[in-house]
């Protein structure tokens, strides 16, 4: 492996923006992820591609590990922190494995946050005849793959490693925060787009991307300041996480549906909307230091609302990304209005994520339609390449 200096390694199924994150904070990225993307190679000296499962992670940790190069897990850390953290003790830049078990245990974190004061959605493990509505959710999901709707008044058997939790009705947000196991500061909202046709998304459920930065009226947005705190001190949590929440549809409610111990996908448009970085907040929030306050976004009215989409296959088949297709994309990621771009000659199947399309507005709504636009444009280009 080539020698660099202040080498960080990265590990998500999706590792552009964390890398990017890192460069821009003046350290070498060196990325494992799933899908080895045009861009990302562009921005790192090396990528690994990797099935992203702990036996295959495991002697890519031994490497890192044996040259001194520290690992910075974003997506799925919640999942293989306890088992791969043995390989590289002392070298992960991630919060300690014991936070991970009160953020994926819903008795734990329902119950702590009920005590501080909030509305929690309601769980169980057993199955039988329900009362509704309820949603089955995977203990090691992400970005809300396998969540499925549990039809009212049915009998239900919850498959191993699921749990059922009540189906809140409402809009979905998110929040990016920072947490030095005693305190949490909330850095940014976002309203979350999932399920979207225009995308090609593969289920009702499924993370499409996020608009923002967002703040909320006076109340909710006092009541989100504490949760991030709670959730902070409780689960001992250290540098970047995340909640999902639904704004009830009274929209005086915010209420937690997962609690995400990592970085989060909407921490990019936080970067983008405010300039900070967030590599060098986490390096601090572990060391104990935090900000003073959060990082609010461009003012209310400006043209920096900012939003991403990822956009779907959305076709029956597998498509492949021809020469032609992919430098038309690379122009594009030229003028900043797409990025995870597939390389040239690689195939994309049902469902699975062709990249990523970014657009900027005066308001939430005008933002969306532009990704709207845009996604529907990227499904026309992959469409017309296969036809010509």
């Amino acid at each position: 492996m080539k020698r660099l200096r202040n080498r960080v390694a990265v590990i998500a199924p999706s590792s552009r923006w964390l890398a990017q994150s890192c460069r821009r904070a003046g350290f070498e990225p060196v990325a494992v992820d799933l899908f080895g993307d045009w861009d990302l190679r562009w921005c790192c000296e090396q990528v690994v591609t990797s099935s992203m499962n702990a036996g295959e992670l495991g002697p890519l940790l031994d490497r890192f590990h044996c040259e001194g190069v520290p690992v910075w897990f974003g997506g799925g850390y919640e999942n293989w922190g306890r088992e791969l953290r043995r390989t590289a003790e002392g070298r992960f830049l991630n919060t300690p494995v014991a936070s991970l078990d009160w953020c994926r245990d819903p008795a734990r974190w329902c119950a702590g946050l009920e005590q501080a004061g909030f509305r929690v959605p309601r769980w169980k493990l057993d199955g039988g005849t329900n009362q509704g509505p309820w949603l089955v959710k995977s203990r090691t999901g992400m970005g809300g793959q396998n969540v499925r709707n549990v039809e009212v008044n049915t009998d239900c058997s919850i498959p191993d490693g699921c749990y059922l939790q009540e189906y809140i009705r409402g809009e979905d947000w998110s929040v990016v925060a920072l947490g030095n196991g005693v305190r949490g500061v909330l850095l940014g909202c976002f309203r979350q787009l999932t399920g979207d046709r225009a995308c090609g998304a593969p289920g009702e459920f499924h993370y499409c991307g996020n608009i923002g930065p967002l703040w909320p009226d006076s109340k909710p947005l006092l009541d989100l300041q504490y949760l991030v705190d709670q959730v902070a001190r409780q689960a001992g949590l250290f540098g970047l996480f995340g909640i999902d929440l639904i704004l009830a549809n009274d929209g005086q409610q915010m209420v937690p549906i997962e609690i995400n111990p990592r970085p989060t996908a909407s921490g990019e448009l936080l970067e983008l909307a405010t300039g900070i970085n967030l590599f060098r907040l986490h390096c601090d929030a572990l060391g104990g230091r935090l900000p003073v306050s959060r990082a609010d976004g461009p003012p209310a009215g400006s043209a920096g609302m900012l939003g991403k989409a990822i956009v779907f296959n959305r076709f029956p088949d597998s498509r492949r990304i021809g020469p032609v297709l992919a430098r038309a994309f690379q122009s594009r990621w030229a003028a900043g209005e797409i990025a995870d771009l597939p390389v040239a000659e690689s195939v994309v199947g049902p469902g699975e994520p062709l990249l990523t399309v970014f657009a900027r507005g005066r308001d939430g709504d005008t933002v969306e339609k532009e990704l709207v636009r845009l996604a529907e444009r990227i499904q026309r280009d992959v469409q017309d390449a296969m036809q010509g």
